[in-house]
């Protein structure tokens, strides 16, 4: 039986079968491309899934972010005097947003403290203007509430809200010292849509205090 010739040359790093010359060193330098190659391509697709991961992660975080501050800003329904501070924010924006767009009007503070006593404060060139009525004396019901138009140049649109009969009616103080007082409350705004967002609010405020709500 003939043997396989073999010929190792260790100074070329050469192998020699039946005369068949092979190079060792570029069979070495072959595998390595590959071993790099298939590295590069498992860094790449790990590198490509991160961003999508990241992203994913970003996503649950801030949508656990929302839902916890829903929960820490949620207000008991059976609490009503919470609702009730919680809705007159409403109320403030609509003042806020539209400070310094009125003749005598500055900074204007809205407040229900525990009792139900609406307060509107207005601080404008150096006075104190204070509106005052408790909730519970506005009539809550069809016609306690009228929308007052602004049809004639200067005019701005407003509300006015109705003190029931033989309850006490709003007051008006300067300073700390009382003005005037009135069967009505009057809330005027620079613009309708600041009305169409006051009015809801102050309807759903009345109708919480006279427990005209669950």
């Amino acid at each position: 039986m003939p043997g396989i010739g073999l010929d190792v040359k260790s100074s070329m790093k050469t192998l020699s079968i039946r005369g068949f010359s092979i190079n060792l060193t570029n069979v070495f330098f072959m595998i390595q491309k590959f071993i790099f190659l298939g590295s590069f391509l498992f860094l790449l697709q790990a590198c490509g899934n991160e961003p999508a991961n990241t992203a994913e992660t970003a996503a649950e975080t801030q949508t656990q972010s929302g839902l916890e501050g829903l929960k820490a800003n949620a207000v008991d329904e059976a609490n009503h005097l919470a609702r009730v501070q919680a809705t007159v924010k409403k109320v403030q924006k609509e003042y806020d947003d539209t400070r310094g767009q009125m003749p005598g009007r500055g900074r204007v503070t809205v407040s229900i403290d525990d009792n139900y006593n609406l307060i509107i404060q207005n601080d404008v060139e150096g006075d104190v203007l204070k509106t005052q009525v408790n909730l519970k004396n506005l009539n809550p019901d069809n016609g306690g509430m009228m929308l007052l138009p602004d049809n004639k140049p200067g005019d701005f649109p407003g509300i006015r809200l109705l003190v029931m009969d033989g309850k006490p009616g709003v007051s008006f103080l300067k300073n700390g010292e009382l003005q005037k007082e009135e069967r009505y409350l009057d809330i005027y705004m620079p613009k309708r849509t600041n009305i169409e967002n006051l009015a809801p609010a102050m309807s759903s405020i009345l109708n919480v205090v006279h427990g005209k709500v669950e």
